[in-house]
């Protein structure tokens, strides 16, 4: 097992209230308001009345009608001028009741086609939810990683002006040559690159979150709040542990069972329909008002296709065909999570070893900058201005390294509970 890994992102805070949107406020809304969630939801619905529709099949069914005629013919003769007219008019009504009581197998196995269909549907639309649910955790993870990678370009700006004044003044009072204001020069325009770089990939990750969450590009998104300084990531199990809990829980896979079931059942119906088939109905008629008579009626009904080309055997062999394509592509999607959940686990494992180092490679960076920048202010021989550029790329490069270490960490762990089969970020708020 591997033991439970908690890291800090260290330059987070605790969520805010206000304007502020919140990692709990953008999943909610993504839930209420995404509409491939919303369309998941319609399609559950629409497969819920196809049973309830098949179910309809094995209950009696009864009808009520009721009519009103008044009519007026008039006869001409031409022989002997003559006109005459005749006047109608009656009410009737009448009830009328019909009930399948045996037949063939054709309603159970409709009836089983349905239902596995519903349960296909059923959890298509909770792999729906839940893959959607880890797009946004990923996409506000991404806008505030953009926004922390923002705050480095900013300080890098900062740093490298106070570096290029100091060049300048070290230069003027002769206490450096001309010449070592040139690199402070370029890292400075260099760093105000980097900073318009990080405020457009800010401005991308954000749109993509908007979009995500139903915003439009009307709607202004809120701050985004940062997430809780600390992520204690429960414990993970072995690879042959976390895939077997994966293959028996993924949704998607439960999905692509059901719908093999599903198809199983239509190839029942359609070989029950190439062979001999039959049906015991009764049927009830009751006629009232002008003319009150009631008719019950027993029927046992037996159908055999002698003749057909041999469509109705042609139907029911591509039916199985249908079937054992699905059974077949189930395998493979079964291969491929099963890929899926071990390249996650090495991720995982990757990223907690990446935690660590990156913050022992930042406390270093910081200490070798804070030492070379004040050995370059004192004047301290071998400490030049490429020396100190160096020092500075390698701090900048250690800040960026954990915060893309401590996000990437975040979000294969979110991505752990969907390829494993288990509840996601925002899934039961």
């Amino acid at each position: 097992m591997l033991t439970p890994f908690v890291f800090v992102l260290s330059c987070l805070a605790p969520a805010s209230q206000g304007d502020h949107l919140s990692l709990d406020q953008a999943l909610k809304l993504g839930k209420d308001r995404n509409a491939t969630i919303q369309s998941a939801l319609h399609t559950l619905e629409a497969a819920r009345q196809r049973v309830t529709l098949a179910k309809a099949a094995f209950f009696p069914s009864v009808t009520l009608d009721a009519s009103y005629q008044d009519s007026k013919v008039t006869d001409y003769t031409l022989v002997k001028p003559n006109r005459t007219t005749l006047l109608n008019s009656g009410t009737s009504a009448s009830a009328n009741a019909a009930w399948t009581l045996l037949d063939t197998g054709e309603r159970i196995t409709r009836l089983e086609q349905f239902q596995a269909s519903y349960r296909s549907e059923e959890f298509s639309s909770l792999q729906t939810l839940r893959g959607t649910l880890v797009t946004i955790y990923t996409q506000y993870l991404d806008a505030v990683r953009s926004q922390e990678l923002e705050k480095v370009s900013q300080a890098e700006v900062e740093r490298a002006k106070k570096v290029y004044e100091q060049a300048v003044a070290q230069a003027k009072y002769g206490a450096a040559a001309e010449k070592d204001t040139l690199q402070p020069h370029a890292d400075e325009l260099n760093a105000e690159v980097n900073l318009l770089s990080s405020q457009n990939q800010s401005f991308r990750t954000k749109a993509n979150l908007k979009a995500t969450i139903g915003m439009t590009s009307a709607d202004t998104l809120p701050l985004l709040d940062p997430i809780p300084s600390t992520v204690d990531v429960a414990g993970v199990g072995t690879d042959s542990e976390e895939v077997a809990y994966g293959l028996a829980n993924r949704a998607d896979l439960q999905s692509q069972r059901q719908q093999v079931a599903s198809l199983h059942a239509s190839y029942e119906q359609a070989r029950i329909a190439s062979g001999l088939t039959f049906a015991f109905d009764v049927n009830a008629s009751r006629r009232y008002l002008a003319n009150n008579q009631y008719q019950p009626v027993a029927s046992l009904n037996f159908s055999y296709p002698l003749f057909d080309g041999g469509a109705l055997r042609a139907a029911a062999r591509a039916a199985k065909s249908t079937e054992e394509a699905s059974a077949l592509s189930l395998k493979q999607s079964e291969l491929q999570a099963q890929s899926d959940i071990l390249a996650n686990l090495n991720d995982l494992r990757l990223y907690a070893k990446t935690v660590d180092a990156a913050k022992a490679a930042l406390d270093a960076a910081q200490v070798n900058f804070d030492k070379t920048f004040r050995a370059r202010q004192l004047g301290a021989a071998g400490v030049d201005a490429v020396t100190l550029s160096t020092a500075q790329v390698t701090l900048v490069t250690a800040q960026t390294n954990l915060i893309q270490a401590q996000y990437n960490y975040a979000v294969a762990y979110a991505n752990y509970r969907l390829l494993t089969g288990r509840t996601v970020p925002g899934e039961t708020q």
